[in-house]
C-alpha cells in the first residue's frame, strides 16, 4: 500500500494543478496541511506557485456560524485564496469548477512539432498531457502534432526537448 501512495505522490509532480483539499473542520487542520505541503515540497513541487495549487477548504456545513464567517475572512485575504466548500450541501462546488477551468484553460499555448518515426513515444506523452491534440500522419512515417498544452506542460515539454539531445524533434 505504501509503495501505491507514493506512486500516487509522484504523480502529483506531473500534474498542472493541484487541489488541496482540507478538513476545515478539524481541529487539527493547520498541522495536517502543513504535513501535506512538506510532503509536496520534498516531491520537488513549487508550493510557493499559487497558480498550481488551489486550496479547498471543505466540510464547512460543519462549523457553527461564526467559525465559519471568521474562516472565510481569514480564506479571502491568503496570498493564495482558499475555497470554502460542503462537498455534502454542495456550497461552494460551482465556484471550485469555475477556478479549475480558469486556471487550466487561462494560459493555454499552441504547439506544433515533427515526431521522426523513432520519437513516436512522445505521441503518447501529447494524449496524457495536452487539452486538445491533431495527429497528421505522413508518408515517410513522420508524425505533425499540433496540441493545446498549459504552461506546466509546455516547461515539461521543454525539459524533454532538453534531455532528449539526441533527437530531433523541434517545436
Amino acid at each position: 500500500m505504501i509503495a501505491a501512495f507514493r506512486a500516487t505522490l509522484e504523480e502529483v509532480i506531473e500534474a498542472d494543478l493541484i487541489i488541496h483539499v482540507k478538513d476545515i473542520s478539524d481541529p487539527d487542520h493547520r498541522a495536517q496541511a502543513q504535513d501535506v505541503l512538506e510532503i509536496l515540497s520534498s516531491l520537488g513541487v513549487d508550493i510557493g506557485n499559487t497558480d498550481r495549487i488551489v486550496e479547498v477548504w471543505n466540510k464547512a456545513d460543519m462549523l457553527d456560524e461564526h467559525t465559519l464567517n471568521v474562516l472565510q475572512t481569514s480564506a479571502r485575504t491568503l496570498l493564495n485564496p482558499a475555497l470554502m466548500i460542503s462537498a455534502l450541501t454542495g456550497e461552494g462546488l460551482n465556484q471550485l469548477l469555475i477556478t479549475i477551468e480558469r486556471r487550466l484553460s487561462g494560459e493555454m499555448q499552441s504547439v506544433k512539432l515533427v515526431l521522426k518515426p523513432d520519437e513516436m513515444q512522445l505521441i503518447d506523452w501529447f494524449y496524457k498531457n495536452s487539452g486538445k491534440i491533431e495527429q497528421e500522419n505522413h508518408d515517410d512515417g513522420s508524425v505533425t502534432i499540433r496540441a493545446l498544452l498549459t504552461c506546466e506542460a509546455k516547461k515539461r515539454l521543454d525539459h524533454l526537448q532538453k534531455i532528449c539531445i539526441n533527437t530531433s524533434f523541434k517545436l
